[in-house]
């Protein structure tokens, strides 16, 4: 009787904590409860730590990141500007080509928000067969947050480009570029969130055949990041 009795008794801390857990479920339930809310109160008063970008680049090119951090150098997010004739004949040495380069330089200093503005002929950036040109500057302020002021410089360029239909006039850079791939998917993330979590839900429940098992995985997903997603009703 005894061996049997030995056979039976769970073996090992996990076991035996499934086993406790499993007699005691709701005591384990609210234990773990109590865990999380605690571990996010200490997380949220510990703060975070954000890794910088030139540690997320390998190489020489994350080196020189690094040089550039530690000197205090902080790298704006640059934009560019297309100006090409359409196959029409015009080419960079016209005063019409000259106008509309003119014109893009004004527009984009006119906004107020790009600096370090510069002419194609000044830089040298035109094409060998001078039927396109490259109008460069950067954005000023914090280049990861240039993208939320870059709209003025986009609509100015617009009018540029409206005023001069016989050339193609384009732009795109670091602030332009990722404001089109927010404008693009920001939506659909949002949207994959309210969708995902319920179908989620409904798998777990299938999985597990019980409305509190399935709510455990998700309730864990949802404290495992801070700050919260979208669809949190707080």
């Amino acid at each position: 009787m005894a061996d049997t009795d030995r056979l039976a008794r769970p073996r090992g801390i996990a076991a035996r904590a499934g086993s406790w857990s499993a007699r005691h479920r709701w005591t384990a339930v609210g234990g773990w409860v109590l865990l999380v809310i605690l571990a996010l109160a200490v997380g949220s008063m510990a703060g975070r730590v954000d890794v910088a970008d030139s540690e997320q680049v390998p190489g020489e090119a994350g080196r020189v990141s690094t040089i550039l951090d530690e000197a205090g150098i902080d790298e704006a997010a640059g934009e560019t500007v297309l100006i090409q004739a359409k196959g029409n004949g015009i080419t960079a040495n016209d005063p019409e080509f000259r106008t509309a380069v003119d014109a893009v330089i004004d527009a984009v200093r006119g906004t107020g928000e790009a600096t370090a503005v510069t002419s194609p002929y000044r830089t040298k950036t035109i094409s060998a067969d001078r039927r396109s040109a490259l109008v460069q500057f950067d954005m000023r302020g914090d280049a990861e947050k240039a993208s939320d002021h870059i709209q003025p410089v986009l609509d100015a360029v617009d009018k540029a480009k409206d005023a001069h239909p016989d050339l193609r006039i384009e732009e795109f850079g670091d602030a332009s570029g990722q404001k089109a791939f927010d404008d693009a998917f920001g939506d659909d993330f949002q949207q994959a969130e309210y969708s995902a979590l319920p179908v989620a839900l409904g798998i777990l429940l299938i999985a597990f055949g019980a409305l509190v098992a399935a709510l455990l995985p998700v309730a864990l997903a949802m404290t495992a990041s801070w700050p919260p997603p979208v669809w949190w009703p707080w």
